[in-house]
């Protein structure tokens, strides 16, 4: 990719080798690397990239020159993390900084695709930073980062929790889930700490899902959450924020246009969030209803349109196909008159010519 000649020829390469990455291993490369799972070749490559610090230079320095190409950010967190992220002097002290903000920028692209696609194809490289990293029990690995790295690395953990791991044990996890702030020996661990900012990022994730199951899957969590977000309360900002979204997952229209399920998700997750407001929001929604009970047949117009143009090309189409039918059985009469007509005038014409000739020669 280093060497190709233009921008298209290198984004082709880098697809090319992002696909070869993320391909599963065939029974014959599972028996020569002695692996028994069915595994990605990135969940084999990490490793290798850890303990071979050459290679791993070698492919840094490829992956810097290829930065422009949107694609090498994801394969560098996928086959670089575990070198990165394990190893304090991977890739040089000073540019640490910049390197795992990368390696975040990659997480990122590689966990919401993951959510819009529905799929978990990336299930492993998230256990690695959440479980691995941000909610290792030592810390070590953690807080060895700078500051604002640090935060990047939490702030992935968090965003994708409510995807990648079942609403119950998101739970857990709040109560485990460190601080931004500080690392552990400078201010310890107090469980739920690290509450708000686990909800400020899910906040954030939610706009950008598309897919109506990875929404949901984020619903469900804050449904499940209900109970522990009461006891341990959010900031005002992180709570208005919240509320200012579900209501807008939870309407009909803009911005969201939300399907029927997600909004009645949305309602539940208010419901159990806040249940003080449980009446009101059911009366404000009643005197919407009241004031302009058209609102829900507001697309019948379109669907009508809809449906009767796609039965008048329907209709079309099978007239066309009937007269090219009966064109094709309908026997070549004016090419046959054609045919006999050429021999009429060809003897007239010869006719004619005799005629003109006797008539010189008297």
């Amino acid at each position: 990719a280093t060497e190709a000649e233009n921008k298209e020829d290198r984004e082709i390469v880098c697809e090319e080798v992002f696909c070869d990455v993320t391909g599963r291993l065939d029974a014959a490369a599972r028996e020569r690397l002695g692996v028994h799972e069915d595994v990605s070749f990135y969940q084999v490559l990490a490793p290798y990239y850890l303990q071979d610090t050459n290679a791993a230079d070698a492919l840094l320095y490829f992956c810097k020159r290829l930065w422009g190409q949107s694609i090498v950010g994801a394969i560098f967190a996928l086959l670089l993390h575990r070198w990165l992220l394990l190893r304090p002097e991977a890739g040089g002290i000073e540019q640490r900084q910049k390197h795992v903000h990368v390696l975040m920028l990659g997480c990122r692209q590689l966990f919401l695709g993951d959510v819009q696609s529905g799929s978990r194809r990336f299930q492993p490289l998230f256990d690695f930073v959440a479980q691995g990293i941000a909610l290792a029990p030592n810390r070590g690995p953690l807080d060895g980062l700078p500051a604002q790295a640090r935060a990047e690395v939490l702030k992935v953990a968090a965003a994708y929790l409510p995807y990648y791991e079942p609403a119950e044990a998101v739970r857990q996890l709040l109560e485990d889930f460190p601080s931004a702030s500080h690392t552990l020996a400078e201010g310890g661990h107090t469980p739920g700490e690290g509450t708000d900012f686990v909800v400020a990022e899910i906040t954030d994730t939610i706009p950008r899902v598309k897919s109506e199951q990875g929404l949901l899957s984020y619903l469900r969590t804050l449904i499940a959450l209900g109970p522990t977000l009461r006891v341990r309360g959010l900031g005002v900002t992180t709570r208005l924020r919240l509320q200012s979204e579900l209501y807008s997952l939870a309407s009909r229209g803009p911005p969201h246009y939300a399907p029927r399920d997600v909004r009645l998700a949305a309602r539940q997750v208010l419901d159990a969030l806040f249940p003080l407001g449980r009446r009101s929001r059911q009366l404000v929604r009643l005197a919407f209803w009241l004031l302009n009970p058209l609102s829900g047949l507001l697309l019948l117009p379109v669907r009508f349109n809809t449906w009767l143009v796609s039965l008048v090309g329907a209709l079309l189409g099978w007239l066309l196909r009937v007269l090219n039918r009966l064109l094709r059985r309908r026997p070549p009469a004016a090419a046959s008159d054609k045919q006999l007509a050429v021999p009429v005038v060809a003897a007239e014409a010869t006719a004619a010519a005799a005629a003109a000739a006797a008539q010189r020669r008297r």
